[in-house]
């Protein structure tokens, strides 16, 4: 029982280790040293529409910048400081369609999506939008665990001598219990 605790503990701290480090990142979640990136899906109008099901709303696309754009596939990319989803075009070598009437060189792509998935995207911008209450959390999380930690020697001192004075008072009742009907 002692291990699903010690196991459960350390998910809670990775989980929370990593929506910590969520909320210090822009827009790719993952450690840049990664080849792959992770950006979250938050289309509007137009462009929402023109991508359809290809990336909904609210899912996480994992990209990988080491990939060969090939026509047809989609690609994330970086216009005007945001992050946009394209389509590599199929009659032009090299230009990636963002939307109906906008056209990027392949230079701007930050790599093909090979995945999705869906609701994290959403997950990430709410972690985003909440970093305070997350990040105030996690060093609650943290300073709880220090405060139990240093407090633990002196715990097991007194619970050692709790179990020492029952101990004592058991073998006390005992040999009253066995002297009882004997006189000396």
């Amino acid at each position: 029982m002692k291990t699903v605790r010690y196991i459960a503990l350390c998910l809670a701290f990775i989980v929370i280790a990593a929506c910590t480090a969520v909320t210090f990142t822009e827009d790719n979640i993952l450690p840049d040293g990664l080849r792959g990136r992770a950006y979250p899906v938050a289309l509007e109008g137009a462009d929402a529409e023109w991508l359809g099901e290809a990336m909904p709303n609210g899912c996480l696309a994992l990209a990988d910048r080491d990939s060969e754009l090939l026509s047809g596939s989609i690609a994330a990319v970086e216009d005007e400081g945001e992050i946009a989803f394209g389509v590599v075009s199929e009659d032009e070598e090299g230009i990636i369609r963002v939307s109906t009437d906008s056209l990027l060189p392949k230079e701007q792509s930050l790599g093909v999506v090979f995945y999705r998935i869906e609701g994290l995207g959403a997950a990430v911008d709410m972690i985003r939008e909440n970093a305070v209450a997350v990040r105030v959390g996690a060093a609650a999380v943290i300073a709880v665990c220090l405060l139990w930690a240093v407090t633990l020697p002196s715990r097991r001192r007194k619970k050692e001598v709790r179990e020492l004075i029952e101990l004592f008072e058991y073998y006390g009742r005992k040999y009253d219990e066995e002297e009882e009907g004997i006189d000396y």
